[in-house]
């Protein structure tokens, strides 16, 4: 029989190919995009590129490495006469670079450089001009706005998404060289591409309405926060019986049936220029795919009559998330349990502020919406909520994040039924041990070890775990009480926190390998040097690691090395890159007999 012919070895490497290697560098960090662009000449051209996507220029600003993992923030501002040639070198280096940015956004910047360099870019998808300034001589301003024009101009035709911040757009056109003789409303008009668009701190009136009506129409998010603008076109004050009102042009009419035919998510935010009533009406009514609404009302509370009967009324049937927020928005539970009954579908997503969580609408709640839900918060609730958040945790299956009080540890031990929300991503919540026997004052028994053990193995399951919160459940401020934090008797210093210690069964955790934030109630435990080293290399992703103590008066200087706030082990973890901020104690009187040190390294011996 004829052998194979052997088919000839490939001389190209995978990451040689420039789809492979510029696909490869989306899942790396920034620093080791930089790193892998420096080791050849392929996969420079390949992965240098994502370098420069994402500039910031000007004030620095806090960057969400999670939504933009490239952003870079750079400020180029006028030097003086002896700093001109760096300047000016700065400035040829970035032009050369401009061919790669798609994302482009300029803090108050107090130079036409970072205007410049837009109108230079290649291709820009992403554009956000937050507040430019008229700082100088007035003869600056007509220069600012003729590179801004040229800029949206440029890239007006492939424009995605746009950001416009502190853009006051008034009626007529101004000749003081402070208010704008142009605004990228009538230019973005023609912006095809465009889905998303920004406003904040801004007054859109009179004839710039007619191109905002028709930007909206296309896009599919739209974020609105202080923005004045008219949200209906007024109507004559008089009849047409004169021959003036008879010559006057009737106003413009939006030529689509609603005015956001295409919009899916919706951001409402101070708009007290308007009333609670008219943005339901004639804003969140005119999105027919409508599937998230984010909505903070500030003088009123909200309409959940009209909303229920809209949500009845099957007005936003691809609805997904809803999130309503505000000072004076404290919704009733009845209320709460209407709103639930009346969406058609399942809810992913249900916040706003209520009335504890009762029983006939929880029940509805599981029923309706347990599929779909990702987040409950019960942090307004009752002290104990033991039965309602184990129930939470073996019938919700897409829930992300769960926000609730206590637990008593007994409840979880003597659960028969596993968790099911194995992607829970943030879990806020206190575990009482419930050890008896001023137990906070002494040494843990092997029994009680082996609870604590327990414990740690249904925690374990959670391998999507990216916070774990069991401090800000103890918050003094949420439970009214007649004794003061500093006295034993207080009710939250009679609780027996879950100890984050290796002998406690902290080795168990070593499946959150994705855990970035960590908070914890130490009570009367010192911090172990042994723990901390675990805990950095198993948690590799950690970035907070927070505790709160109940020392000795008078003993904070002495024993600040023992603990997070200050002193060596604090500045251990900043070695590492982790922050211990927020960390802090509370105090007891000298006349309390206790142990300062429940976990001391003779008893660890003697166990």
């Amino acid at each position: 029989m004829r052998e194979p012919t052997p088919l000839p070895k490939s001389s190209v490497h995978a990451l040689n190919l420039p789809e492979i290697a510029h696909n490869v560098a989306r899942y790396l960090d920034a620093k080791d995009v930089i790193v892998c662009s420096q080791v050849s000449r392929s996969l420079h051209d390949s992965m240098y590129p994502l370098v420069w996507r994402d500039l910031h220029f000007g004030r620095p600003c806090k960057i969400n490495r999670d939504q933009t993992p490239f952003a870079r923030s750079l400020s180029i501002i006028p030097c003086q006469v002896n700093m001109e040639s760096h300047h000016r070198q700065r400035m040829e280096f970035m032009l050369r670079q401009a061919q790669w940015i798609r994302s482009l956004t300029i803090h108050h910047h107090g130079s036409t450089s970072a205007l410049q360099l837009g109108v230079t870019c290649a291709r820009l998808e992403s554009l956000a001009v937050h507040g430019l300034t008229f700082k100088g001589r007035s003869s600056d301003g007509p220069e600012y706005w003729d590179a801004c024009q040229a800029m949206f101009e440029r890239h007006h035709l492939t424009l995605q998404h746009l950001s416009l911040v502190n853009w006051t757009l008034f009626r007529a056109r101004k000749v003081d060289h402070e208010q704008p003789l142009w605004n990228p409303i009538l230019t973005c008009a023609t912006s095809t591409n465009l889905r998303s668009l920004r406003l904040a701190q801004c007054c859109v009136l009179g004839r710039y309405m007619r191109p905002f009506w028709t930007i909206c129409e296309r896009l599919e998010v739209l974020e609105l926060d202080d923005v004045d603008f008219e949200l209906s076109w007024p109507r004559p004050r008089f009849k047409p019986n004169t021959r003036i009102d008879a010559q006057r042009k009737p106003a413009p009419q939006s030529t689509a049936s609603v005015r956001f035919p295409q919009l899916q998510e919706l951001k409402l935010s101070n708009m007290k220029w308007k009333s609670a009533h008219r943005q339901l009406n004639h804003l969140i009514k005119q999105c027919p795919v409508l599937k998230t609404l984010e909505w903070d009302i500030q003088r009123k509370a909200a309409p959940v009559d009209l909303l229920c009967d809209l949500l009845e009324g099957d007005t936003w049937p691809r609805l997904e998330s809803i999130f309503i927020s505000g000072n004076t928005n404290i919704v009733k539970d009845d209320q709460y349990c209407d709103l639930l009954k009346a969406c058609r579908r399942p809810l992913r997503r249900f916040d706003i502020r209520r009335e504890p969580m009762g029983d006939a609408t929880f029940e509805v709640l599981r029923v309706f919406h347990s599929a779909a839900i990702e987040m409950i918060d019960l942090s307004d609730g009752p002290k104990d909520t033991s039965v309602i958040t184990i129930e939470i945790l073996t019938s919700f299956p897409a829930l992300r994040i769960l926000r609730a009080r206590t637990v008593r540890a007994r409840e979880i031990i003597d659960n028969d039924r596993s968790w099911v929300c194995l992607g829970l991503q943030e879990l806020v919540v206190f575990i009482d041990m419930e050890f008896p026997d001023d137990a906070n004052n002494r040494r843990f028994t092997k029994e009680e070890i082996e609870q604590c053990r327990s414990v740690f193995v249904w925690i374990s399951a959670l391998r999507e775990l990216r916070v774990l919160d069991m401090l800000s459940p103890l918050n003094v401020k949420n439970v009214v009480s007649d004794v003061p934090v500093t006295d034993p008797r207080h009710w939250r210093n009679r609780m027996v926190p879950l100890p984050l210690r290796l002998q406690a069964g902290l080795d168990l955790l070593d499946t959150l390998s994705k855990l970035k934030t960590v908070a914890f109630y130490g009570g009367k435990h010192e911090v172990h040097m042994k723990d901390l080293e675990w805990i950095t290399k198993h948690w590799r992703n950690l970035k907070n690691l927070q505790g709160w103590w109940w020392i000795r008066r008078g003993t904070a200087n002495t024993a600040r090395h023992k603990y997070l706030w200050s002193g060596y082990q604090k500045f251990w973890l900043d070695i590492r890159g982790i922050s211990s901020e927020g960390s802090g104690f509370d105090e007891f009187s000298d006349n309390v007999n206790t142990i300062s040190d429940v976990w001391s390294s003779e008893s660890e011996e003697q166990n």
